[in-house]
């Protein structure tokens, strides 16, 4: 018969023993910040760099308050808000969680809190595609910023005597979401405002993909909606939706829709052209049943797809239509 410890434990393996709770004391901002055992509140001095905590399980949660203004850099193995290396100011709490084999997410309650000094919200709208530069209202506390993508232009179609061609429509730019305080935004910023994709050429060609929109360059990056398939003889495809946003570029991101494909029933019968794709702040081109050469209907607003092109039994090639340019939605919490 088997002994006890060989027959093992009906009871689930102990978890790591958490931190003690309480005041660890004052530790030095260095390479990696000296957290131990013997506390999970800790008292930051120093304007060293700091590039790592030790490796601790998953879920520990460490207090850090700043009495100094060190620096950590943001990385894969500490991960700072906004993915940008976080300056600290004396008085602020800092949170930092583990998420297990040394990985470390931070976050932060400034010294002067958000909460409680904002007393006005104020709209604007950052359009015209292009570069600009956003420099904020008087008396902003922070503000976030919608990051909306070009949409991808529509397919253009051309076939000839006895066919049918139809296509695709454009997808819709993809929508990046950031938030960033006075001070990480300083005096301004640059940005750039995606362009919608051209319609597919008449030739017939695919349609164009939407610029990015970006803001601070990296620190926001929404990215354009393809454009829409073209064909000779039968369907196109539909444009693919503008994929979100890489990471770090901001938080959340979300990729556009997909626009839709170009619907022929026969070489010799009516069709129908694939649909853009809508956007939060914008109407794809629409689909059009068409017996005849039609060119496709443009998109409206920010960030949609352009609709597909038709050409039916010889007529001449027709276009697809343009997506519609990007936009930046910014919404500025003021002190006033």
């Amino acid at each position: 018969m088997p002994s006890p410890d060989q027959m093992g434990s009906p009871f689930a393996a102990a978890r790591a023993m958490p931190l003690t709770d309480g005041y660890g004391g004052k530790i030095n901002a260095q390479d990696e910040l000296p957290i131990h055992a013997l506390g999970d509140d800790y008292a930051v001095e120093g304007s060293g760099i700091v590039n790592r905590l030790p490796t601790m399980p998953s879920g520990i949660t460490v207090f850090l308050r700043m009495i100094a203004a060190p620096t950590f850099k943001n990385s894969v193995r500490l991960i700072c808000p906004n993915a940008v290396d976080y300056v600290a100011a004396a008085g602020d709490l800092c949170i930092a969680r583990s998420d297990g084999d040394g990985v470390w997410r931070l976050f932060v309650l400034p010294a002067s809190p958000i909460v409680g000094t904002v007393k006005s919200i104020k709209k604007r709208m950052l359009t015209g595609a292009g570069s600009g530069t956003y420099t904020p209202s008087a008396f902003t506390v922070y503000a976030t910023f919608e990051l909306v993508a070009g949409g991808g232009g529509g397919g253009g179609a051309a076939t000839a005597a006895g066919n049918v061609a139809s296509g695709g429509g454009g997808g819709s730019g993809g929508v990046s979401i950031i938030t960033l305080t006075a001070a990480a935004i300083g005096a301004s910023k640059p940005y750039t405002i995606g362009a919608g994709g051209a319609g597919g050429a008449a030739t017939p060609a695919n349609g164009g993909t939407g610029g990015n929109t970006t803001f601070n360059t990296s620190t926001g990056i929404a990215l354009g909606g393809v454009g829409g398939g073209a064909l000779t003889v039968g369907a196109g495809l539909g444009g693919a939706g503008g994929a979100a946003g890489t990471v770090g570029s901001g938080e959340p991101t979300y990729p556009g829709g997909s626009g839709g494909t170009g619907f022929v029933l026969s070489t010799s019968f009516a069709a129908l052209t694939g649909f853009g794709a809508n956007s939060p702040y914008g109407g794809g081109g629409a689909a059009i049943p068409f017996a005849t050469g039609q060119a496709g209907n443009p998109a409206t607003g920010y960030g949609a797809g352009g609709g597909g092109a038709g050409s039916f039994n010889g007529s001449a090639g027709t276009a697809g239509g343009a997506g519609s340019p990007g936009v930046i939605i910014v919404t500025e919490y003021l002190s006033v």
